[in-house]
C-alpha cells in the first residue's frame, strides 16, 4: 500500500478534524495554512476551524 492510500484509509476513521492554525500560520506563513487545508481536502477529510482563536500564547511564553 502506498502512503497516499494509507493516509486516505486512516482519514476514513475520523468524521471531523479540528484544525487550529494559530497565529504563526494565520498571519506569518499563510501558505502553510493553505497547504494543510489542501491536504485535508485531498484526504476527503471534513475539517472545522475556530475563527475566534488566533493565538495560543506560545510566542509570548517562549519570549519569557
Amino acid at each position: 500500500m502506498n502512503i497516499g492510500a494509507f493516509i486516505k484509509r486512516i482519514s476514513l476513521m475520523f468524521k471531523n478534524v479540528l484544525y487550529y492554525p494559530g497565529c504563526l500560520t494565520t498571519f506569518v506563513l499563510p501558505k502553510i495554512r493553505e497547504n494543510y487545508i489542501s491536504i485535508l481536502k485531498w484526504m476527503g477529510q471534513e475539517h472545522i476551524t475556530i475563527k475566534e482563536l488566533y493565538c495560543c500564547g506560545s510566542p509570548v511564553r517562549a519570549a519569557g
